[in-house]
């Protein structure tokens, strides 16, 4: 069976990332704009704690790892304040981790509605296709949802949803204006 591609979620943040982003990203001045939940299938359920699990978790975070820095240096060459977290820690990559956590898991259910399945003290995402060999990740930016989406289909992002309050492009995803820097 030939391996599913990357799912890819834009969406503006939640109230609790609304809340509280200067207690997840203290180093930010400013606030988080848009989100991206990427969502990779795992060839195993994630259910099961063993050895073999734990191998495909460990390449699936490295292929999100990968892909974000990527993402991530782009928005940043474009002026935006750019993170992705670390699906084993739920703590930002590019910048100091602060009091509290990011869960993937909880933003995934929040955001696409999937339920979520109790293992022990972990929660696991119950994709509708894959059930639960799916693996999420996140990242975030100042950037707005249509100019993340833009940046994403102008990298051929694979499997791009789009989940926007409003539809369309802006004339010019990448305003002349310059966004805040994230110096």
């Amino acid at each position: 069976m030939a391996p599913f591609l990357p799912q890819i979620s834009i969406h503006s943040p939640t109230a609790f990332l609304q809340q509280h982003w200067r207690q997840i990203l203290p180093s930010w001045s400013v606030p988080v704009q848009a989100l991206a939940l990427y969502l990779q299938y795992s060839p195993v359920s994630l259910c099961d704690r063993t050895a073999n699990t734990e191998q495909h978790k460990a390449i699936l975070r490295q292929n999100f790892l990968t892909q974000a820095e990527q993402w991530s240096t782009a928005l940043e060459g474009l002026g935006y304040w750019v993170d992705y977290f670390d699906p084993k820690f739920g703590t930002p990559v590019r910048s100091p981790a602060g009091l509290q956590l990011l869960d993937d898991v909880a933003l995934a259910q929040q955001l696409l509605h999937f339920p979520v399945q109790a293992q022990g003290e972990c929660k696991l995402l119950c994709h509708p296709a894959w059930g639960t060999h799916v693996f999420p990740s996140t990242l975030v930016t100042s950037a707005s949802p249509p100019i993340l989406t833009r940046l994403m289909a102008c990298l051929r992002s694979p499997q791009l949803w789009i989940n926007l309050s409003s539809s369309g492009f802006p004339q010019n995803p990448f305003p002349s204006d310059s966004p805040p820097s994230p110096s």
